[in-house]
């Protein structure tokens, strides 16, 4: 009984001990990115905070181009990663000059794909000031959150 017991004793311990994993069996293939292209995207905007009082909407059809490391979309142009399928992008800096106040104003948008043909992410405005400007003008920022949708 006790030759009994010691065996399987001995066995359970060297299959506890014993790798699970199937050397015969290879491992799942690494997970690759999507490769976005470039094409027409409906967008949908929420405001999220309103710091300027503005009450622009970014609802609308956007014509998206991308290349290897450039991203555009509407007014933005910027970059893109494709190891992490992330754009940035900004608008045109508008500066404005009135006597000694210097007010510079633009957007900017990043997005994130989560599949070749969906995107989410956001918009932000910001307006700064520099100089001796009016007492009712302030420096500000709005945001948007958007998702967009290949048409």
């Amino acid at each position: 009984m006790n030759r009994v017991c010691l065996a399987l004793l001995i066995a359970s311990a060297a299959a506890c001990g014993q790798d699970e994993s199937d050397p015969l069996t290879p491992p799942p293939p690494p997970r690759t990115q999507p490769k976005i292209e470039s094409g027409s995207f409906n967008v949908a905007s929420t405001l999220v905070f309103n710091g300027c009082d503005l009450s622009t909407v970014w609802d609308g059809t956007y014509e998206i181009q991308i290349d290897s490391t450039s991203f555009s979309m509407g007014p933005w142009v910027g970059s893109w990663d494709a190891s992490t399928l992330r754009a940035s992008g900004e608008s045109e800096h508008e500066k404005l000059v009135v006597r000694y106040c210097t007010i510079t104003t633009w957007t900017a948008v990043y997005i994130t794909f989560s599949s070749e043909n969906e995107f989410t992410g956001s918009v932000v405005y910001r307006r700064r000031l520099a100089g001796e400007c009016r007492e009712d003008l302030k420096p500000c920022g709005t945001s948007w959150v958007i998702a967009g949708v290949r048409l």
